[in-house]
Parts: structure tokens; C-alpha cells; sequence
């Protein structure tokens, strides 16, 4: 379970910068992590978009993502080896990129972030509790700015967000679908995939 050093990281309070309003790109495999990142950072003041549902009847899945990416001013990139092949991954990362969001990397299992971003200051998740401690702080640093942000992430975090404008949407629903009793076990249906999307199934092709 990741949980913050004792110390109350209130990252909401700060009146120097735009608050973190963070979007969480993740490969589905990778979900326990998210949930624990979500809630900490949470915690801790920041707002947070994560894609939790995928997609589920009457969704329009890319407008969604569009709406969350033009809300958030901070991409917070779980990278992996399952996040490497994602096709929404990519497609939420090169359009944050394309949108000029603030991109943080988190590097879970060692695998390489894209080559675009060799210059970009990332965390090393391969110690979960290391790493969650090291974003948090790295947030905090950069509300409160000055002779505090020792750490080049925080650095970089507090320029990027004294830039930020305020959000011009309101943040987008995330909330799951409530799971519906059957009455019978449903037959087992065949992926049906449309220009990569899985109608049936979470962000899987």
C-alpha cells in the first residue's frame, strides 16, 4: 500500500501556482498501482483523472480522454512493459505531448520511457513506496517555489505550472459502472474490435 511520510502533503493550498490536476495514463495490467497512486495523490490535495471504467455501452471512450486531457495541466505517465504496447497509452502520451502538458514518467518494471523523452526528469517506481514519496514531495516542493525546490522534478514542475492557465472545462466523470446482478452466466462472446478498440472488453487492443 503506498501511503505518504506522516507529514500532510497539502498540495491544494498553495496560491503561487495553478493546483496538480493530474491525469493518470496507465496500461489496464498496471490498475493496482494506479488506484494506489490515485489515492494518495488524492490525499494529498491534487485533482485526478484516471480511465477506470475503459469502455462500457453508450461511452464515447476518445472523446472522454480528449475532455480529461484538455482538463488536466500534468500527465503522469505509468510506464511499463504492457504500457508500451497500450495503444490508448501512446495515444494519451503523444497528444499530451502535442497539447504541451507537463509529462512525468513513472518507471515501474525498467523498461525504457520513449525516446522523446530521454530529457525529461522521471521517477523510478521500482520501489513503489520510494517513488510515491519522491512524486509527493516533488508536487509539494513546487506549490511552495523558492529556495525549496531542491529536486529538478520540482523544479520543473513549479515552472511548468506557474504557466498554467486555469481550466477552461470541468473535470470529466470517472466514476466505474455499477456492476448489474445476472440472473444466468452470459455466453462467452469473441473480442469485436473496431480501428483497435474492443467493444467488450477494457482498452485491450
Amino acid at each position: 500500500m503506498i501511503e505518504p511520510e506522516n507529514q500532510k502533503m497539502n498540495l491544494a493550498k498553495s496560491k503561487k501556482i495553478d493546483p496538480p490536476r493530474i491525469f493518470i495514463s496507465h496500461a489496464w495490467e498496471d490498475k493496482a498501482l494506479v488506484r494506489q497512486l490515485e489515492k494518495a495523490l488524492t490525499d494529498a490535495g491534487a485533482e485526478v483523472w484516471v480511465d477506470h471504467a475503459g469502455i462500457r455501452g453508450g461511452d464515447n471512450l476518445p472523446e472522454r480522454i480528449n475532455d480529461a486531457l484538455e482538463w488536466c495541466n500534468t500527465l503522469l505517465l505509468v510506464w511499463s512493459k504492457t504500457a508500451k504496447t497500450s495503444h490508448w497509452v501512446k495515444l494519451e502520451w503523444t497528444n499530451a505531448i502535442s497539447l504541451r502538458k507537463l509529462i512525468i514518467p513513472c518507471l515501474i518494471d525498467g523498461t525504457p520511457a520513449p525516446p522523446i523523452m530521454a530529457n525529461t526528469a522521471f521517477i523510478d517506481f521500482s520501489n513503489r513506496v520510494q517513488g510515491a514519496r519522491e512524486l509527493l514531495r516533488a508536487l509539494q516542493l513546487a506549490q511552495t517555489g523558492g529556495k525549496d525546490l531542491d529536486s529538478e522534478l520540482a523544479g520543473i514542475i513549479h515552472a511548468r505550472l506557474s504557466q498554467a492557465a486555469p481550466p477552461s472545462i470541468p473535470k470529466p466523470p470517472q466514476d466505474e459502472p455499477k456492476a448489474t446482478p445476472l440472473k444466468s452466466k452470459p455466453p462467452v462472446s469473441k473480442p469485436i474490435c473496431n480501428r483497435g478498440i474492443a467493444i467488450h472488453n477494457q482498452r485491450k487492443c
